[in-house]
């Protein structure tokens, strides 16, 4: 038995694309799939993928939880790249600035294989960031747990029986002039109920006051990250019940806004990325490359991938249902 273990990183439709990517190619080359969301928690799904999904239909050649025996019989196999061979719970990753890739922390290797080859070693390790339009095909082949679509429920109960617009807005790594983009649709917005999704806990108090005409609604509270992204926070200020509680606002803002009526997008600044960054040593070159390349394509065409994943979801509302499915 030959297996590929998929450990994405970034945020959620970063996250979802690499699995994506990952299962398809496991599909092909008859490879198990082994998921972790787990390792360093550096990511937009930083919980156990088990605990929030479930496939859709059975599949013994997916596991969604690398647990402590299967670790240590994949730890003995042999693998590619060569430099995680038995070191799979040991390795660290640094952002490399030329290859715009994650690598090896010790030997500088990319943590990740070419797709269009079907390897002979025994294990295939990705360890990748980077978004893209797939992540909903991934939605397609999962639903919710059941206790998570309970929480995921409860949270989007104040959207029932509303008609509203949905705005997102990402204004921590990544910038957005939020209150010039408030202005442009404050008259489009009058006397009608809003749904504001954020990962900054600045967009909502300045939208609760600035749309005095609106109903304001949100699903949580972000936490204040001082500029970092909520990935970061994540991995290396939250606990397990923080990760879990972020993962349930997330999924609600994501259903949130694919069951609005519109979603109105806010662009990304282009070479503009939070300063707090540079204090954390992996994204540091990151962040200086985003404000060394203002010409460099920011998400997808310049906009948030989870706000473009929350589109695609809003024009595949059977994914929606089958989500929620009990």
């Amino acid at each position: 038995m030959k297996y590929l273990l998929c450990r994405p990183r970034g945020g959620v439709n970063d996250a979802l694309n690499q699995i994506e990517s990952c299962w398809r190619y496991a599909e092909i080359h008859n490879r198990v799939l082994v998921i972790d969301t787990e390792y360093l928690v550096n990511t937009g799904i930083s919980v156990e993928f088990s605990t929030l999904f479930t496939p859709l239909e059975c599949n013994q050649n997916v596991t969604f939880k690398l647990t402590s025996t299967l670790l240590e019989n994949l730890n003995k196999l042999n693998t590619y790249p060569n430099s995680c061979k038995g070191r799979l719970d040991k390795y660290k990753t640094r952002w490399d600035a030329e290859y715009l890739r994650l690598v090896d922390s010790d030997t500088g290797v990319q943590l990740t294989f070419d797709f269009n080859i079907n390897y002979v070693e025994e294990l295939l390790v990705h360890d990748q960031f980077g978004g893209g339009h797939i992540g909903i095909n991934c939605l397609a082949r999962l639903k919710l747990t059941d206790k998570f679509r309970h929480d995921v429920l409860y949270r989007l109960a104040p959207l029932i029986g509303k008609k509203y617009l949905a705005v997102h807005v990402r204004h921590t790594d990544y910038q957005t002039d939020y209150k010039r983009f408030f202005s442009e649709i404050y008259d489009k917005s009058i006397n009608k109920s809003l749904l504001i999704c954020t990962d900054s806990i600045d967009v909502i108090s300045f939208a609760s006051v600035f749309f005095d005409h609106s109903e304001v609604i949100n699903l949580g509270n972000p936490p204040d990250t001082k500029g970092i992204s909520l990935v970061t926070f994540s991995a290396f200020h939250s606990d397990d019940v923080q990760r879990y509680n972020l993962m349930v606002e997330a999924i609600s803002d994501l259903i949130g806004m694919a069951t609005s009526s519109e979603i109105i997008f806010s662009s990304l600044l282009a070479g503009t990325f939070s300063n707090a960054s540079d204090k954390l040593a992996d994204l540091a070159p990151y962040a200086e490359t985003v404000r060394n390349n203002p010409s460099l394509n920011i998400g997808i065409n310049g906009f948030s991938g989870f706000a473009l994943l929350a589109d695609q979801l809003r024009n595949n509302p059977v994914i929606i249902s089958q989500l929620l499915d009990n």
